[in-house]
């Protein structure tokens, strides 16, 4: 983690952007939410060139939100990527449609779920 956080404080290199990413993702693999998204947040403010190893942050942020339970941010937090991301050909966009349909069959068993409930109450 020291080598990653020295090498991490030039995000102008792709070195530094990678060894960012990388350093967000070991704290969500951690369990360190808070620290990774703080991380991602410190990344996004450097304004580094490197947009393949910042959209992997914002791929890592939006998985931040879906422990926290927000489908909302973390649908929008993809669609941006989708929306802006230039590169077509490096997997980004299609690793960030696939992770939108997985919320949106999140949110529709989350519907069910609550038109099961609410059934439920109104059958008692």
């Amino acid at each position: 983690m020291n080598d990653l956080s020295q090498t991490a404080e030039d995000t102008k290199n792709a070195e530094g952007a990678e060894s960012k990413y990388l350093k967000a993702k070991i704290f969500f693999q951690t369990g360190k939410f808070e620290d990774c998204e703080k991380e991602i947040m410190d990344f996004i403010s450097k304004n580094t060139p490197h947009q393949y190893w910042l959209a992997q942050s914002f791929i890592l942020l939006s998985d931040i939100y879906l422990k926290k339970n927000d489908l909302f941010q973390a649908r929008h937090t993809l669609k941006s990527i989708v929306d802006n991301y230039a590169n077509k050909e490096d997997g980004i966009i299609e690793t960030s449609l696939q992770k939108i349909r997985q919320i949106e069959e999140m949110e529709k068993e989350s519907i069910l779920d609550n038109k099961e409930s609410i059934d439920s109450v109104n059958n008692q």
